[in-house]
């Protein structure tokens, strides 16, 4: 397992300490959509921080989707 930390380029964090990482994304057998449309500014970088808890050694795949807006 790990713990989880997610922040935009305006050092914004998604959440306020880390979480373990299946309650934020899931697993393979029930995925996690998050509940609301998250915001991200254009030309926005997403930083994402992994802390190993485990102690083995760990294949971690993190997709983003998303959809542009146009004004």
């Amino acid at each position: 397992g790990c713990l989880v930390t997610i922040k935009d380029s305006r050092d914004r964090q998604w959440m306020d300490s880390s979480v373990h990482f299946d309650n934020l994304v899931g697993n393979g057998h029930f995925p996690n959509i998050l509940p609301s449309p998250r915001l991200v500014s254009r030309g926005s970088v997403i930083s994402i921080a992994l802390t190993d808890t485990s102690g083995a050694a760990n294949t971690v795949e993190i997709n983003i989707e998303g959809v542009k807006l146009h004004r």
